[in-house]
């Protein structure tokens, strides 16, 4: 079994995968120490994407105006099957075993969807998640008190990209493991 943990955030058009489209996909790699180990990006660009995007809520379509998202995917996407190689390739590369966990926040969302449009790799990772958006419930309800000082200490990007937004996950999780989960011996040497 491994020490490394492995962090999924995706970006979408909506939220129902058979009738949305995904944008964005990124992943990375941590070590226990949450120190990056790898990661991999890609934007996915489908003959239906323009189409979509023009269909989308008013919440979504200026989320992706405003971060840029859109114009991106549209310059620089590739189709899903381009994607579907990439992402195969480097799951191989990096040697994924189905032992280490898919971490992020709200990562059934990502899991899903990922699952739907690219089962072969999806097949490598394990079946296990890591939801960070589970362990801010838990801390919320058990602990208020430090949660209210998550809110302040932790500033996210809430930028709806997938690299910012793995980012504030990763440190959203230092402070869930250093302040609430935490006991002696928990932090990795």
């Amino acid at each position: 079994m491994t020490d490394r943990l492995i962090w999924v955030d995706i970006e979408t058009t909506g939220l129902d995968v058979r009738k949305e489209v995904i944008l964005e996909i990124g992943f990375r790699i941590t070590d226990l120490n949450l120190d990056e180990l790898a990661s991999f990006h890609a934007l996915v660009w489908t003959q239906r994407t323009a189409d979509t995007i023009e269909a989308a809520v008013p919440y979504v379509f200026e989320m992706h105006e405003k971060n840029g998202l859109f114009k991106q995917v549209a310059t620089f996407g590739h189709d899903e099957a381009d994607t579907a190689d990439r992402l195969a390739s480097w799951v191989d590369q990096m040697g994924v075993e189905t032992t280490e966990p898919l971490c992020g926040s709200s990562v059934q969302f990502d899991r899903e969807w990922l699952t739907y449009l690219f089962p072969e790799s999806m097949e490598k990772f394990s079946y296990r998640n890591i939801d960070i958006s589970s362990v801010k419930e838990l801390c919320r309800r058990y602990n208020p008190k430090l949660y209210a000082k998550l809110e302040e200490d932790i500033k996210p990007q809430k930028y709806h990209r997938v690299h910012p937004d793995l980012t504030d996950t990763i440190e959203e999780f230092k402070f869930y493991r250093d302040e609430f989960l935490w006991w002696e011996g928990t932090k990795v040497a």
